[in-house]
């Protein structure tokens, strides 16, 4: 076992950027993590069975079953139930049930089939675990990202007035939020964020990279997907899913037939592609804003009526009512949320911490609430009647 040793020093001696991280994978259960969970005889796959379901994703327990903590300090420092883990104990306990000095684990703990160079890679996760969960976490302020798309830095100083404007002059337990403007190519800022930043702020684009590093994602512009994980997302608007099923209503309110092969009116997913009905000669075409954006020009010239599908119901209902530019109000709403979040959230906090509290933050008055296990605030969706060559 001194060789797992060793591969467990050298794993930490690498940048923790790099993109796969087999150790992250099984801790969070991600698709196509090595090696297999047992249950009983039966070999399950492992992703169903990820450390973080029960150990939470700081790492710190406290999940189902009153998990312990695994970071690998916690697990390196002796308890009055066990002596301390090395490596060679962690390896028997994670494929045997057995805690150093012989106790029985957990009935809840599954049994795992890891090679070694997994076992290593899984406990160079859980050492850098601690430090990852408090980046951008200091005495006196908390450092979020905002990527800055081609330079257009409208969002990111909206959000920066909105926040600079809603804070205590001394913070929120003692700390600040200061905002990190990030530009450049992804790999850039993923390796900026992931050990300077607690989160990142209202991106304009996707989530995936982000969430894959295990960086959470706080009130992006776009629609995200149900599917999202709650732990990593927190989004204002309603999802993807969400709006295609307002579409849908919508279309067969107005009496349209969505069925293939229909001309009179048709729905374009987001992104242009997945057209159900052709809708080139439509007299009526469903679509998202985003799928709006995607197709430009192309829509334009169309015949018939647009019927536009937005998800950020809350900010168009809040920018109409006092008349501000929803840019501004959808800065506003990110600054109330997270600065309720952050005084719910306490002094002690990490990345998991914080997702939580917005968890317990709700604005009624404007339909935002987070429901637990779901990533949206909302599931209003606003719908607007467009005639191409009228409106603009």
């Amino acid at each position: 076992m001194r060789a797992l040793a060793a591969v467990v020093a050298g794993l930490l001696a690498i940048d923790s950027g790099a993109a796969a991280d087999p150790g992250r994978a099984i801790f969070e259960g991600q698709p196509g993590a090595a090696g297999a969970a047992l249950i009983g005889s039966a070999r399950v796959p492992i992703q169903k069975f990820a450390c973080r379901n029960c150990h939470r994703r700081d790492g710190e327990g406290g999940g189902e079953g009153d998990a312990p903590p695994i970071t690998w300090q916690a697990l390196t420092q002796p308890t009055e139930e066990r002596p301390a883990y090395d490596t060679r104990a962690f390896a028997r306990a994670l494929s045997t049930g057995k805690a150093p000095g012989g106790r029985d684990l957990s009935r809840l703990m599954p049994r795992y089939d890891l090679d070694e160079e997994v076992v290593a890679k899984l406990i160079a996760h859980l050492t850098r675990l601690p430090a990852e969960q408090r980046a951008g976490v200091l005495p006196d302020r908390i450092v979020l990202a905002v990527p800055v798309q081609a330079g257009d830095l409208r969002l990111a100083k909206a959000l920066e007035a909105a926040i600079v404007a809603r804070q205590p002059p001394n913070g929120t337990h003692g700390r600040r939020i200061v905002l990190q403007m990030l530009s450049g190519d992804m790999p850039e800022i993923l390796t900026s964020v992931r050990s300077e930043a607690t989160a990142v702020l209202s991106p304009v684009h996707g989530t995936a990279e982000f969430t894959a590093a295990g960086i959470p994602v706080l009130f992006p512009l776009a629609a995200i997907s149900e599917a999202d994980d709650p732990e990593l997302v927190r989004s204002l608007y309603a999802t993807r899913e969400q709006l295609h099923a307002a579409l849908a209503e919508r279309a067969r309110t107005d009496g349209c037939s969505l069925d293939d092969g229909a001309t009179d009116c048709a729905l374009i997913a987001d992104g242009g592609g997945a057209v159900v009905g052709d809708w080139a000669d439509t007299t009526r075409l469903y679509l998202t804003v985003e799928s709006a954006h995607a197709l430009g020009p192309a829509i334009v010239g169309i015949g018939g009526t647009l019927v536009i599908a937005r998800h950020e119901a809350a900010t168009l209902t809040r920018a109409a009512a006092t008349e501000q530019e929803p840019l501004d109000v959808h800065a506003a709403l990110v600054a109330e949320i997270l600065l309720d979040a952050l005084t719910v959230a306490g002094r002690d906090l990490t990345r998991t911490a914080l997702m939580e509290a917005i968890g317990q933050v709700a604005r009624p008055d404007l339909g935002l609430s987070f429901r637990p296990g779901a990533p949206s605030g909302s599931d209003a969706v606003a719908i607007y009647v467009v005639n191409p060559k009228e409106d603009r």
